[in-house]
């Protein structure tokens, strides 16, 4: 868990983790990413990851929707 959100750690956190899968023999690497943290996406593609799939939010009406702690529902479906 990253305490602050600069991309200077993050770069660092994902380093660490295609380190210790290259140790491994880890052919790939998949970060999930919530758009709400941007811009770690943008962060990724800049060092060379790409879309593999997108899951979609439904919301009804205008309903504001944040990320919150705890379990995520509105993608339970997938």
């Amino acid at each position: 868990m990253l305490q602050d959100r600069s991309e200077e750690s993050f770069s660092q956190a994902i380093d660490r983790v295609e380190a210790y899968c290259a140790q491994e023999g880890f052919s790939r690497v998949t970060v999930p990413v919530n758009l709400a943290n941007a811009p770690v996406d943008a962060w990724l593609l800049e060092k060379g990851y790409r879309v593999s799939r997108l899951a979609v939010r439904m919301l009804f009406g205008e309903m504001e929707y944040s990320v919150k702690t705890g379990v995520e529902l509105s993608r339970w479906v997938m």
